[in-house]
């Protein structure tokens, strides 16, 4: 089972589809993905589950057969960038099949260097 636990300590169960993409450089951005069972939450509590005080710190952690497998720790992705329903296709290389699933996605980024220095002074940008 894989979670995300944010820092207000609200934590929630998320398929494996959600993905942490490092960008390699200090000026772009780095992306998360959180992706929920449609079914989990209404939209409007998935919202809700993203506010500012929640985005300080997101921990994403799997627990298989009663031991942890991972538990990272990331900070700074205070962005939000998308939220909402996503169409998501994956082909079934056993049967040779697309399947199709709607999910709760957030995407977010993580401020760049320049930026978190510009929010430590409280600069508007």
């Amino acid at each position: 089972m894989v979670s995300v636990t944010f820092a207000n300590g609200k934590s929630i169960e998320v398929l494996n589809d959600t993905v942490v993409r490092p960008s390699g450089m200090s000026t772009v951005r780095n992306k998360m993905e959180i992706h929920v069972v449609k079914d989990a939450m209404s939209l409007d509590e998935f919202v809700a589950l993203f506010s500012e005080e929640a985005l300080k710190e997101i921990r994403i952690k799997e627990v298989a057969d009663d031991k942890t497998q991972y538990d990272i720790r990331y900070t700074d992705y205070g962005i939000i960038a998308s939220i909402g329903l996503q169409r998501v296709e994956k082909y079934d290389v056993a049967s040779s099949q697309i399947e199709t699933a709607v999910h709760l996605v957030a995407v977010l980024e993580q401020y760049t260097y320049i930026e978190k220095q510009l929010k430590a002074l409280n600069v508007q940008f």
